[in-house]
């Protein structure tokens, strides 16, 4: 496309203005390190016994996500690589995303978290059946 010289400018300015706030977010594949075994002490405290590392896989549409959460986890049935389908938001650097299949024992998950220095961190739920689910810790990087 050939642009007269005498529109460059606003040309310039209008490219600007549409690549302003976009910055970084959370779309694509990430690998993630969250507290997998946990033991509950008293009704506000939990002791961490194992890390494992899952994957999420996100897709940003305006404020909308959608993705998976790969647990990485051993089930019954092997090793978790199907994983739990999810959907969410991404809103001023915040993302919330709610499980909306279950996964291969039945549970069902929830993040929150902010993407800061190109990493994602927040905490996160998994509930199996009708019981308790304490929080747990999660920290993501871009996969490599």
């Amino acid at each position: 496309m050939l642009v007269p010289v005498a529109l460059r400018p606003l040309l310039l300015v209008a490219l600007a203005i549409a690549g302003a706030g976009q910055g970084p977010t959370p779309a694509g594949t990430w690998s993630v390190r969250w507290d997998s075994g946990i033991r509950r002490i008293d009704d506000e405290r939990v002791e961490v016994q194992r890390r494992s590392t899952g994957t999420l896989r996100l897709q940003l549409a305006g404020d909308s996500v959608t993705g998976a959460w790969i647990s990485g986890m051993d089930t019954p049935h092997g090793r978790d690589t199907s994983g739990v389908r999810l959907a969410g938001s991404w809103r001023h650097g915040t993302l919330s995303l709610r499980s909306t299949t279950a996964g291969a024992m039945g549970e069902q998950v929830t993040f929150s978290g902010v993407l800061q220095a190109g990493r994602l961190r927040g905490s996160m739920r998994v509930l199996l059946g009708n019981g308790d689910a304490p929080e747990r810790h999660w920290e993501a990087e871009p996969a490599r």
